[in-house]
């Protein structure tokens, strides 16, 4: 996490790297308590430091006339970026988090394994008594919607609870009906 003083220049020479590295150099521990007065932890501030000083030895500007405050402006500036890059990216998961089905409540909504495996086999024994039904011979009877879904004991799928079931109903009615009229 430290800074790495040999790959800074913080060495016999580091005076003559000139007036950036030289300032940023002198003023890593009063800018490192910048950061921190900032609310900022420590692991993040070395590496706004550390970005810092990539930006220092990438730039080819003439002399400065004020170095110090040339470096408190670029570090606020990286500041700055950052947080808005973190409000971005909040901003997008946010957005994406808000067109996912049962987000919003914090759980999956969907049914879960058990549910399924016993919806599953409810269906298939009101299958298996209609086909017996039908390979006897006997016509099944058509019911209301209701009466349908009361006799088959099934329960809505969970999409369904909050239209009433009127749609799983018509749907299994019409199930029951197809194969029997074939």
């Amino acid at each position: 996490m430290g800074t790495d003083q040999a790959t800074m220049g913080n060495g016999p020479g580091a005076a003559a790297c000139g007036g950036l590295k030289a300032a940023f150099l002198e003023d890593r521990p009063r800018l490192l308590r910048f950061l921190s007065a900032r609310r900022i932890a420590a692991e993040e501030a070395e590496d706004l430091l550390q970005d810092l000083f990539v930006k220092i030895d990438g730039l080819h500007t003439g002399p400065i006339a004020e170095p110090r405050a040339y470096l408190y402006r670029m570090l606020d500036n990286l500041v700055l970026d950052r947080r808005r890059a973190s409000l971005r990216r909040k901003g997008r998961e946010e957005a994406w988090m808000s067109v996912q089905p049962g987000v919003e409540s914090g759980f999956d909504e969907s049914p879960s394994a058990e549910a399924s495996v016993l919806a599953r086999q409810k269906l298939a024994r009101v299958w298996s008594a209609l086909g017996i039904a039908r390979a006897h011979g006997r016509r099944v009877p058509a019911l209301s919607d209701r009466r349908l879904s009361a006799k088959a004991d099934c329960f809505r799928p969970w999409h369904q609870r909050e239209r009433g079931g009127e749609a799983f109903a018509a749907s299994l009615s019409r199930r029951c009906r197809g194969p029997a009229a074939a």
